[in-house]
């Protein structure tokens, strides 16, 4: 099987190129213990039990307040199509090392409770074009050289404007403009510059229009091997969670307010006072204003919820009686089509898991028209794009049974993960390092000006913003 460029070896380029200045858990019932908690955290994704476990672990009695019925955020694994676990959130490590050779928190915490992982190569792939044939090596080749080229000219572009003086512009017209000066005859690069669109969209969960030229690939780069979690992400969030012993399901926070010695936090089941709270509610929920704040955030902390971007990165697993695809031995499938961008990626669970799924994701404004159809559109739009790789008469009308994601609708996430929007920085997330009037903190991949829009981040954002408080507390 040819080694094609991956989403992975295109953002290694990128960081080398220097273009960057530098996510269900099993419904469980609500825990909970009389008393006050010194510490409420707003949220029972992976950063706040996280902060949570962390501030227990310390003796500091926490209490956690979650909107949904069920721990996990944006970790969600479904075991509906037949009992096998489904992440329809996060789904891997990002890579199984972290900085200076030290392990990945996530890796760490999967080894120490024997947590089975499993190895995912991204250049691993197929990639089919117009006209259903697989790209030979010779053309593997020439889209290697073609992305060193493109990620180049993308650098060069960035630079000149810095040196200009000039505006961030979104990453969009970047890319056109390269568009524009390539030569007709440029059949590879240009289909590679389709190709990049739509790898950008995929790894940032949002659309090039979205995204900051200077910044957009500011976060490190993972370090070790990507992972993915055969029995389920959610076994992550449980061996967390034993540690907290007060989780509150159901319970929404509608309001935050902030007083000189105390914090009250507005909720469905009335108010709950600590001494300071740690808010991980989501980036997309906090831009649409849905949680409120007294005093209002300001300064710093509203510019970076303004300036930050969110989108969707949206799945479908469809299981078939038997596979229909022609590289049961390729762990992901991609397809540079017309137009462009739509279901251009796929995961054959088969490979993976040895189950006759594929995963099929979508991503910026393509998810967003996606999430306003139903099922059974959505399902022939599939289908055809499937035929239009396969043939015709190798796929089935429909799958035997399928789950779909639509996470900008979700009204506890309204997006699946942060990316720097045109503007944005490192040094605007760096905002949320702070408290806001002393007692209100803030934890969630949004934080994290490293390792944004990942599991790790979200995690270490939790453990750091604990510490931050337990020097307040002492």
């Amino acid at each position: 099987m040819s080694t094609l460029p991956s989403r992975r070896r295109f953002l290694t380029l990128l960081a080398a190129a220097g273009v960057a200045p530098t996510l269900a858990s099993r419904c469980a019932a609500a825990t909970e213990r009389s008393g006050s908690p010194r510490v409420i955290v707003v949220g029972a994704g992976i950063a706040g039990l996280a902060a949570a476990a962390s501030l227990e672990k310390a003796g500091v009695a926490t209490r956690v307040l979650e909107a949904r019925d069920r721990r996990g955020g944006r970790i969600w694994t479904s075991r509906a199509i037949g009992g096998i676990p489904l992440d329809l959130g996060a789904s891997w490590i990002h890579g199984d090392q972290g900085p200076d050779g030290e392990g990945s928190p996530i890796y760490e915490l999967a080894q120490k409770h024997g947590i089975a992982t499993v190895p995912f190569d991204y250049e691993d792939v197929a990639l089919y074009g117009a006209g259903r044939r697989l790209y030979s090596d010779s053309d593997a080749a020439g889209y290697e050289a073609g992305m060193e080229r493109l990620t180049g000219r993308i650098e060069a572009l960035a630079e000149s404007r810095r040196e200009a003086r000039l505006p961030d512009i979104p990453l969009a017209r970047a890319i056109e403009q390269i568009l524009e000066e390539l030569e007709p005859s440029a059949r590879v690069e240009r289909e590679l510059l389709n190709a990049v669109n739509h790898t950008i969209e995929h790894e940032f969960a949002n659309s090039a229009e979205k995204l900051s030229l200077f910044h957009f690939d500011s976060a490190d780069a993972p370090e070790g091997v990507d992972r993915l979690f055969p029995g389920g992400y959610d076994q992550i969030v449980d061996v967390i969670a034993r540690d907290v012993p007060d989780i509150r399901l159901n319970t929404p926070v509608k309001r935050i307010e902030v007083k000189d010695d105390e914090v009250m936090v507005h909720a469905a089941s009335g108010v709950e006072r600590a001494e300071h709270v740690l808010c991980t509610i989501p980036i997309g929920v906090l831009k649409a204003g849905k949680v409120t704040f007294d005093p209002p955030l300001a300064g710093d902390h509203a510019r970076a919820i303004k300036l930050l971007s969110v989108g969707a990165l949206d799945k479908l697993y469809v299981r078939y009686d038997e596979p229909f695809w022609n590289d049961e031995e390729t762990a992901v499938i991609d397809w540079v089509g017309d137009p462009p961008g739509r279901w251009s990626e796929h995961v054959n669970v088969l490979k993976v898991f040895g189950k006759p799924l594929l995963l099929s994701f979508n991503a910026g404004a393509y998810a967003a028209e996606l999430a306003r159809k139903d099922d059974p559109t959505v399902l022939a739009e599939a289908t055809a794009a499937y035929r239009a790789m396969f043939g015709d008469k190798a796929v089935p009308d429909r799958p035997a049974a399928y789950l779909r994601t639509n996470w900008a609708t979700d009204p506890w996430a309204l997006g699946s993960y942060s990316s720097f929007g045109v503007g944005s920085s490192r040094a605007t997330i760096e905002a949320f390092g702070e408290a806001h009037e002393d007692r209100l903190h803030f934890a969630g991949e949004h934080t994290s000006p490293a390792h944004p829009a990942t599991v790790h981040g979200a995690y270490q954002s939790g453990v750091d913003a604990a510490k931050r408080i337990l020097s307040e507390l002492e």
